[in-house]
């Protein structure tokens, strides 16, 4: 896996989370995960910078399901 595979996938999620889909965003977010622990175990990101855009990629799905507040 190169970083410009693994930097297209990130961006095909983001574009989902923009969207708004939840269907297609919980469809996508495992297979996003997978290219992000994939890219790890072959050296391409560091643990720490994967876990970092995990937990950002799921703040964005989490703020989606959240009723917005008044």
């Amino acid at each position: 896996m190169s970083k410009g595979v693994l930097r297209a996938g990130l961006r095909e999620i983001r574009e989902v989370l923009g969207a708004g889909n939840l269907d297609q965003i919980k469809q996508q977010m495992p297979v996003a995960f997978s290219r992000l622990d994939k890219a790890i175990h072959k050296g391409v990101l560091h643990r720490n910078t994967a876990a970092r855009l995990k937990s950002r990629l799921m703040a964005r799905l989490h703020a989606l399901e959240r009723p917005q507040a008044a």
